[in-house]
């Protein structure tokens, strides 16, 4: 039986054909995939510990109103950004340089997931993220034809 332990690391796939994946799995919110926003971006997804993940969604349950519920979410959602993402390929600076975004003891600093939200990637990288960790071990290796064994 092939079993994903925690932190093990896809290989580098393709931002928009992930999301695009992710699109065909909830049909109810495909409208929201940008056509070719994302092409030549790449990230690597970590899996991460089911304590992490459930406490990222138990936070964005939460039932908090007002602003208060805002700050929750977007804490939720970094939180589980920060321990997905391993690294982030094909940003660039105004200049053309490229931004690597990659983790550091196990997880994006507040300045990455700053510069994710800023650039509006943050939300996609949740659903990334939250799309990967809920797919099976068999799931995961065939995750794009590209995930690796552990």
């Amino acid at each position: 039986m092939l079993v994903i332990k925690a932190n093990h690391v896809s290989q580098k796939v393709s931002v928009q054909k992930a999301l695009d994946a992710w699109g065909e799995e909830n049909p109810e919110s495909k409208e929201l995939i940008e056509p070719n926003r994302y092409n030549g971006l790449m990230v690597e997804i970590k899996q991460i510990s089911k304590e992490v993940y459930l406490e990222s969604m138990a936070r964005c349950r939460q039932s908090v109103e007002g602003w208060e519920a805002e700050i929750e979410v977007y804490r939720a959602m970094s939180m589980l950004v920060a321990s997905g993402v391993e690294q982030l390929h094909g940003l660039q600076d105004e200049e053309g340089q490229e931004v690597f975004l990659s983790s550091e003891n196990g997880k994006l600093d507040g300045d990455s997931i700053n510069l994710l939200h800023d650039n509006d990637l943050l939300l996609d990288m949740w659903r990334l993220v939250r799309h990967y960790n809920e797919l099976t071990a068999l799931e995961k290796k065939a995750f794009l034809g590209q995930a690796r064994q552990t």
